[in-house]
């Protein structure tokens, strides 16, 4: 890589000599074509490389230079790269006949009546400005144009730090010249989309399909204009690609760097107020999304090597590190550094006292070193004779454990002195965890044993000449075991392994359930303080979330190499994960799953909640299954031979009606449901010739409506079972759902042919119209009865406003975001948060202006159907992967809160709010960077 190209016309070659054995004596790399020679492919091809290679592009204007054909040429090609233009003048030109491109730049005049030595030491001053970032702006370009001549192979695009630097450097390029080039542009956003891949997720084409086409819009080669149209041009296309990156970083899961992108990009609009609307809206939605999506709260940066242990304290306000640097840390979840503890030798394991006074460090210089949290003094060393591999504090603080590289096991008083050695496995020993409940600890190690000891049993047992027997022995992994950790009631451990698997046990050694999805060594694994989660980290980058029940929940990526440690935060409401990139980040999990329902043996179909909370849930097993408002317990399992699709209750909560495959709708007694595990239907509702797709029962419960594949609408009699009414041939080719009014004064009717029709009780069509342009699969009321909700297979919702006794002719707002059929929708009980199933796997939830609040990603399958708790606690979802969901919405009062009447001036001061501890201790951001808040007035 070059400084300097110097292009110019060979009747200067005396001028350009002298120029050259300047830059020579100030030791700066010049690239100069001495050569007269005719041009040729080869030639140019050298010369292009020549300028590609190079910092800064020094044109010497001559009446000969620009006349030259070749020179112009080589102007246009370093303007089509985005080279720093620097002209200079050694002969008299006029502007007009230079090439616009040099004409309105600063001219640096080294004329026989200018003084050399000056004009070349501003001709430096020049080339040294935003050196860096020209430098930058040359390294990529110099990888960019090889991945491109190599057909943009996957293998050369950029990863880990190398990407976030040329992310941070496209962010940054907003103010600085020269600017990115489309080629910097496309390349720094195919290794973004490359980085995801790799680590093994699917991306959605579509959300691919935002961002590439967003970011390479951005510099498309444009027609120059006026200066104003340059600057216009120039800050659209700062805040287009500032938001462009964000969605990049969204996709890999580096929060904090989508939403500082976020945060930059929506700074130039509170500024400038005079950005057009449609930039306005689409860096809100942006801003919006990652405001309240974005689960990452802060990064700890500071270790200079792999870091292989981290540990909250137990008030949740420190966290202790441990690093291959030599070092052990004391961090403020903000991210101010406390201390920094010194040993000779990697630092394995770190762990806090029971009372957070103190923490205890196992080394590889042989030594379990204990300091004072609140100076960082040295209290004690326990000095080994091996390597140390672990170490564990009892829950009454008296007792330290520490294993070795050897498979010894060291009891410990915590004042330091040695109580017993013995040999507790063949390899050396990874891990040691106390029981929070007694004086039991368990061991891991290379030898593939998990194995249980009783502290007291061993030290009665000292002194005799048969070794320690452990109380219990755990076999099942089929490789190295790296870490141990017990649920807090002390009634199961939970092992990590590198045969690829995480497993849980009950402490008699029997195998409760294994966590399979992890694609490497499972390094890592930790209990929420509740026992109600687990984390588990691995050497495939990622961080997994799961149900004891073995369900993942969510994986976070992120990390640029392998997971070593995770450990949840006292209150359960975030998680810490440590890796070999160095870094510790920190991740809210609020909002998260509550209970996972299993027991249904096919895909579920239909859930619903019952007026006191009880779940109901059908399924193609032919089951309907009742459940505890919690999801805890399965109170009752019916079967029905023909199967079921949907479930209701009346309002009292006493009747239960299910839409069967057989076409016949029946009608259940809950209370003899409840009591029976023969319970029939009291009642079956006959008529319709295929599937009943759905029903509605009337806020009286006097009435129900059904809707049938058969095209036909039927009004029942609930009370003696009558056919009240039939609406035939309403919806080609089928009736998919039936709604009542929420004050019962009509109904509502969708079908497959993309309509909404309104019908009073009587029979008559008061109003119909086009909602969607293919399939309607649901139809939802809002509570208070102002909008309908319809769900497509356009992957859209839309929502209709009711108005002087019908609904508006076009939707007041449009729910854009899935990527496949959207199968049901719901409404919150106050009518302001907006639930959706979709056939990609996914709940999302929205306000009802159509921003998307949040995605819900646990199901593994399509999810049929949503349901919200009538106390508005919980959220249920149905998927064909055989499971209910249960959420935890207690979030979603402060989502709904934050989305109404937020604008872009409130989401940024909520989005420096979650980046203030990041910009503040972060070390590994640039002062610009650290400053991008400051204009915000903070909450």
């Amino acid at each position: 890589m070059n400084e300097v190209f110097i292009s110019y016309s060979r009747r200067n070659k005396t001028f350009v000599e002298k120029l050259y054995r300047a830059f020579k004596e100030v030791q700066r790399d010049v690239w100069v074509d001495w050569e007269d020679i005719p041009p040729n492919a080869d030639w140019r091809k050298e010369i292009y490389r020549g300028i590609e290679a190079a910092e800064s592009f020094v044109f010497v204007l001559s009446p000969d230079s620009v006349a030259s054909v070749v020179c112009g040429e080589e102007i246009d090609y370093a303007i089509a790269y985005n080279k720093r233009l620097i002209p200079i003048v050694c002969e008299e030109v006029s502007y007009d006949e230079v090439h616009p491109e040099l004409a309105k730049l600063n001219w640096i005049f080294f004329r026989e009546i200018d003084r050399f030595e000056s004009a070349f030491e501003k001709l430096i001053e020049t080339i040294d400005t935003d050196l860096d970032y020209v430098r930058d702006h040359t390294r990529l370009l110099k990888r960019a144009i090889e991945w491109d001549e190599k057909n943009r192979d996957a293998s050369f695009t950029l990863r880990g730090n190398d990407l976030k630097t040329a992310d941070r450097w496209l962010a940054q390029s907003e103010s600085k010249q020269p600017e990115p080039t489309p080629l910097h542009a496309q390349y720094i956003l195919a290794s973004d989309l490359q980085q995801r891949q790799r680590q093994s997720f699917t991306l959605m084409g579509v959300a691919i399909g935002l961002v590439a086409t967003a970011i390479l819009a951005l510099f498309a080669v444009k027609e120059r204009g006026t200066a104003i149209q340059e600057r216009n041009r120039a800050r659209e296309q700062s805040v287009r690609a500032l938001t462009a990156l964000s969605e990049a970083r969204q996709l890999t899961d580096d929060g904090l760097e989508a939403l500082q992108y976020a945060v930059q990009a929506a700074g130039h609009l509170h500024r400038d107020r005079t950005f057009p609307d449609d930039l306005v809206e689409a860096t809100t939605a942006i801003l919006r999304e990652t405001v309240y999506n974005v689960q990452e709260r802060n990064r700890l940066d500071g270790h200079k090597d792999q870091v292989n242990r981290i540990a909250f304290s137990p008030d949740g306000e420190l966290i202790a590190s441990a690093s291959n640097d030599n070092t052990v840390r004391i961090w403020k979840e903000n991210g101010e550094v406390l201390h920094i503890l010194p040993h000779d030798d990697n630092v394995r394991r770190v762990t806090f006292s029971p009372d957070g006074q103190t923490v205890a460090s196992a080394s590889k210089d042989e030594t379990v070193k204990i300091w004072r949290v609140e100076d960082g003094t040295l209290l004690e060393t326990l000095e080994h004779g091996s390597l140390v591999r672990a170490v564990a504090l009892s829950a009454d603080g008296e007792w330290v454990v520490t294993g070795d590289d050897d498979g010894k096991v060291r009891l410990w008083k915590s004042s330091g002195e040695l109580l017993t050695t013995f040999s507790a496995h063949r390899s050396e020993i990874n891990d040691i965890a106390f029981s929070p409940v007694n004086l039991t600890f368990a061991t891991t190690s290379h030898d593939q044993q998990v194995k249980l000891w009783d502290a007291i049993e061993i030290l009665d047992r000292k002194g005799e000449n048969n070794a320690p027997e452990p109380r219990q022995e755990f076999t099942g992994h089929r490789d190295k075991v790296w870490d141990v950790d017990f649920s807090n009631d002390g009634t199961s451990i939970a092992t990590a392994s590198s045969d690829n698997t995480a497993r849980i046990w009950n402490l008699d050694g029997t195998p409760r359930t294994p966590l399979e999805a992890h694609t490497n060594w499972v390094r890592s694994v930790s209990f929420s303080p509740d026992g109600k989660a687990l984390v588990t980290g691995s050497d495939d980058n990622t961080v997994k979330l799961w149900s004891p029940s073995g369900i993942l929940l969510k994986t976070f990526i992120g990390h640029d190499a392998s997971v070593r440690s995770v450990d949840f935060a006292p209150d359960g409401k975030s998680i810490a994960s440590a890796s070999d990139d160095s870094t510790i980040r920190l991740r809210s999990i609020e909002g998260a799953v509550v209970e996972i329902l299993q027991g249904h043996r096919s895909g579920v179909k239909g859930v619903r909640f019952s007026p006191d909370n009880l779940i109901a849930s059908v399924s193609t097993d032919n089951t309907l299954k009742i459940w505890t408002p919690d999801g805890a317990q399965l109170l009752r399992s019916v079967e029905y031979e023909s199967g079921m699709r949907n479930v209701n209750f009346t309002a009292d909560g006493e009747l239960a009606i299910t839409a069967g495959y057989d076409n016949v709708l029946q009608l259940w007694d809950l209370e003899e449901m409840l009591a029976s595990d023969d319970a029939e239907p009291i009642r079956r509702f006959v008529g319709h010739t295929s599937t009943v797709k759905s029903l509605s029962i009337a806020p009286d419960s006097q009435r129900m409506v059904s809707a049938g594949a058969d095209g036909t609408m039927r009004l029942w009699q609930i009370s003696d079972g009558t056919l009240l009414r039939t609406f035939e041939g309403i919806h080609k080719p089928e009736v998919t759902d039936v709604s009542f009014s929420p004050d019962g004064s009509y109904i509502v009717s969708a079908g497959g042919d993309g309509f909404v029709k309104v019908w009073s009780r009587e029979g008559e069509l008061l109003q119909e119209f086009a909602a969607h342009e293919e399939w309607i699969n649901t139809i939802y009321f809002s509570p208070d009865g102002q909008f309908l909700a319809t769900a497509g297979g356009d992957n859209t919702i839309r929502l209709w406003r009711w108005n002087e006794g019908q609904f508006d002719p076009a939707p007041v707002a449009i729910l854009e975001g899935h990527t496949d059929w959207v199968w049901d929708v719901t409404v919150s009980q106050n009518s302001d948060i907006v639930a959706s199933a979709g056939k990609d796997n996914t709940v999302r939830l929205w306000d009802t202006e159509g921003n998307l609040l949040k995605t819900l990603a646990a199901h593994k399958n399509w999810v049929r159907a949503v349901s919200f708790s009538p106390d508005g606690e919980k959220l249920a979802s149905a998927s064909a992967d055989k499971t209910i969901v249960l959420w935890d919405v207690d979030s979603l009062e402060k989502l709904q809160q934050s989305s109404q009447d937020i604008g872009l001036d409130r989401l940024l001061q909520l989005g420096c709010k979650s980046l203030k501890d990041y910009l503040a201790t972060n070390p590994t951001l640039t002062e610009s960077e650290k400053t991008i808040c400051e204009e915000i007035e903070p909450l």
